[in-house]
């Protein structure tokens, strides 16, 4: 960036007026933004209960883990449709592998379940 702005000096002669205006303004707003961080701040006294309540993702992008996922399964299996990797997604974030080994304990389960897939007239 700030090579970029250096070049760009003699074409925007007050560029560098604007940054340090810039700076100096979030200069004093960080101090805000961080002040919870500081030694005896609300985190650090927080008890870890009330830092457990409060977590939050580390994004504020809800798709960014999810895009990121397709995006490498799709390299591996150019071939997948949007379907079938929404359907994989579910199955691993719903732990549906492990309901099916405690509840689908007899052969007919999977039979029903086999014909219940070749009757869907879902889209794909």
């Amino acid at each position: 960036m700030f090579e970029a702005v250096h070049e760009k000096i003699s074409t925007f002669p007050h560029i560098c007026g604007l940054l340090t205006a810039f700076f100096k303004g979030a200069k004093e707003i960080w101090k805000q933004f961080t002040s919870e961080f500081a030694p005896d701040g609300l985190i650090d006294q927080s008890t870890a209960e009330e830092k457990e309540l409060a977590w939050m993702p580390a994004t504020n992008n809800v798709n960014e883990g999810a895009l990121g996922a397709f995006h490498i399964q799709m390299q591996t299996k150019p071939q997948l449709t949007m379907t079938n990797h929404n359907a994989l997604a579910m199955f691993e974030h719903n732990n549906t592998q492990n309901f099916m080994n405690t509840l689908f304990t007899e052969p007919g389960n999977f039979k029903f379940l086999c014909g219940q897939g070749h009757t869907y007239k879902g889209k794909d």
